[in-house]
């Protein structure tokens, strides 16, 4: 095995896992003999998109505030800011390749197609995008360099979108099932507010609820208070616009913060990073 990637073998955890990280690029392939003893799997959402291939498990996972049940070879394809993570519904091992990417790993011809995807499909047993993460993870083991490792895994980012643009007829056509449906309207008003300063009371008074139900239904779903949910979501916004160009101050204003030392301590605390050195730098 390379020095470059970071191998794991936890026998306290039973977790089987090589992964490697170059900014923004991600790779992991991981097995789980016992998922429910493990602390890995933190609901979380991040500015990068996700390949996520699902190998072996008993598993719904949740993205958004919609409900997967995932079969052997499901692959997702998750958007950037959205929240996801996987609920175990039995001990059963649990087997997964990641891939994180932004859309600077894109050549044009794959990027102008992104919004067209699916977020689930359900890929045949001989699909060439099994083969294509088979051939990634033998390659990445091969090389003994970190450019080599992020040029390979560029490439097969775009050779895997490109053959996704091949397969409607594997794209699921269900309809998943919702977590709660207050999650769905609370979700949509966050997502179409993010430029308000708004409070917990504007979000109950407007979905006609109690503050103390919206807060009880969206941690015991999410995992994450509502307050936190919506820090969170302005600060991966806030750290994608200063990426495109924007100044910290414009961008303090357009999410609605009144003030700039607020959006400055909200935004060191959540992405570990001043404002005005996120455009070159990891999360």
């Amino acid at each position: 095995m390379v020095f470059l990637l970071t191998v794991i073998l936890r026998i306290c955890y039973n977790i089987y896992m090589i992964d490697f990280r170059e900014k923004e690029l991600y790779f992991s392939n991981c097995l789980f003999l016992e998922p429910f003893t493990q602390p890995y799997f933190r609901k979380h959402m991040h500015n990068e998109y996700e390949l996520y291939l699902f190998l072996e498990g008993d598993v719904d996972y949740i993205v958004g505030e919609s409900i997967y049940h995932l079969q052997k070879n499901d692959f997702l394809l998750i958007p950037p800011t959205v929240y996801h993570y996987p609920r175990f519904l039995s001990q059963t091992p649990y087997h997964r390749f990641v891939v994180n990417f932004t859309c600077e790993h894109l050549v044009e011809q794959v990027r102008k197609y992104l919004n067209d995807y699916k977020i689930l499909y359900r890929l045949p047993s001989n699909n060439v995008i099994l083969k294509l993460y088979d051939h990634a993870f033998e390659l990445i083991e091969h090389y003994n360099n970190r450019a080599d490792i992020c040029s390979a895994l560029t490439q097969y980012v775009n050779l895997i979108l490109t053959e996704l643009k091949y397969l409607k007829d594997t794209a699921s056509t269900e309809e998943p099932k919702s977590i709660h449906p207050l999650l769905h309207k609370t979700l949509k008003f966050i997502d179409n507010n993010t430029n308000r300063n708004f409070q917990l009371k504007d979000i109950a008074n407007e979905l006609n609820v109690s503050q103390s139900l919206l807060t009880h239904t969206f941690k015991k779903h999410m995992g994450i208070s509502l307050i936190q949910y919506v820090q969170h979501k302005k600060m991966l916004l806030a750290q994608q616009a200063i990426q495109n160009g924007m100044l910290p101050t414009e961008i303090a204003k357009q999410l609605g913060f009144e003030n700039y030392t607020t959006f400055y301590l909200q935004y060191k605390s959540i992405i570990n990073n001043i404002p005005s050195k996120s455009k070159h730098s990891p999360e």
